[in-house]
């Protein structure tokens, strides 16, 4: 559920779907839908998907692609990954009524790297030790952000599925773009070895 101000405006369901082939590198497939609900529509209508595919040896991302279908706008975002040659080429179509604004690039990446959806799955991963702090580089659209994860500790929520303990993570960046907003963001998992991702 996304919830403004007490009111249920949409959905976001994010799925891990069959590991499979990109070119000649194994990956990982991670989607995610946002979707508002139908009377929220009225008001701000958005359909997002986005799929990041992770190399199943070392789970740096290979592939990123982002469809924005708003009111208003409408953006494609597509990021290819080179670890070989350290290189990501972005390609980027934003649309609005009055003009349609394209981009493309070549830029460096570092060795170590996740995108705007991986860093999710990634942050399950981490050692979930109270008072570490991670900062990870992350690239969108050609650009290297990073952000600060801090393991918060462990804080029982409730869910539709009951009471559960969670670890509680809090990033931080100061970028601000599409797909990723500066400030503070707060995330919690579950302390069983699955680390399913509760609330965010």
């Amino acid at each position: 559920d996304i919830n403004y101000m007490g009111v249920s405006t949409g959905k976001i369901a994010l799925t891990t779907k069959t590991t499979k082939t990109l070119g000649d590198a194994e990956v990982y497939h991670f989607h995610a839908r946002v979707k508002t609900s139908r009377f929220y529509s009225y008001l701000y209508e958005l359909d997002d998907k986005v799929d990041s595919y992770v190399s199943t040896k070392d789970f740096s991302p290979v592939k990123f692609s982002l469809i924005q279908r708003e009111s208003g706008q409408n953006i494609d975002d597509l990021q290819l990954f080179d670890k070989d040659k350290l290189l990501s080429y972005s390609f980027y179509k934003r649309e609005t009524k009055t003009k349609t604004k394209k981009s493309k690039g070549v830029k460096s990446i570092p060795r170590r790297y996740q995108d705007p959806l991986s860093i999710v799955f990634f942050l399950r991963g981490l050692p979930m030790v109270e008072g570490h702090l991670f900062t990870i580089p992350i690239m969108n659209k050609g650009k290297v952000l990073t952000l600060d994860a801090k393991v918060d500790g462990i804080e029982t929520i409730k869910t539709k599925l009951g009471k559960k303990k969670a670890y509680k993570v809090t990033a931080s960046t100061t970028y601000s773009g599409d797909t990723i907003k500066s400030g503070d963001m707060e995330f919690w998992f579950s302390t069983d070895e699955r680390r399913i991702f509760l609330r965010f």
